[in-house]
């Protein structure tokens, strides 16, 4: 039951750290009723949303229309940014939460195939569960990272660096 929300609910994060600098970025301009009356229109929107998606999807429906709600929201601050700041630019962040999406869509297919796999194997015990859950999420972290790699995450660059410096200071 779980996995359905969630999988709605991954389709929108990507869109809901946006969502956070874009309020932070107002916050800084001195435009903070800006994000809030945005924030009123997508409570009314969400509403909406779940009204509507409820029946057909359940408890994912929730999540499903959360994460529309966010991005709505995300486009929303993105045309008023644009205004008040017009050297902002738009297709840098969408292709920023294109290459997250895929990413993440990648690593929810390996992650649970890989469980799949594994947990079909083994009996239904406890710990049989933990060596599945830990195989699945085991394959889906290293699809992140290769991804993160191929699409040349500067977040992974920056963390391998820290690793690295880390690891020499143990050393000494």
């Amino acid at each position: 039951m779980v996995s359905g929300a969630l999988f709605f609910f991954a389709t929108g994060m990507s869109f809901t750290s946006a969502n956070t600098l874009l309020n932070r970025g107002f916050y800084s301009l001195k435009h903070m009723w800006l994000p809030l009356y945005a924030g009123g229109i997508t409570v009314v929107l969400n509403l909406f949303l779940v009204w509507i998606l409820i029946k057909p999807y359940g408890h994912g429906g929730i999540a499903l229309a959360t994460s529309l709600v966010s991005c709505f929201n995300f486009f929303a601050l993105s045309a008023l940014m644009k205004r008040k700041v017009p050297e902002y630019r738009l297709r840098p962040v969408i292709w920023a939460i294109g290459r997250h999406i895929v990413i993440t869509f990648l690593l929810s297919i390996a992650s649970y195939y890989s469980w799949l796999w594994i947990s079909t194997g083994l009996e239904d015990t406890l710990i049989s569960q933990v060596i599945a859950l830990t195989g699945g999420c085991t394959a889906g972290g290293a699809v992140y990272l290769l991804g993160s790699y191929l699409f040349r995450y500067q977040e992974l660059n920056e963390s391998m660096e820290l690793f690295r410096r880390s690891e020499g200071r143990l050393r000494t």
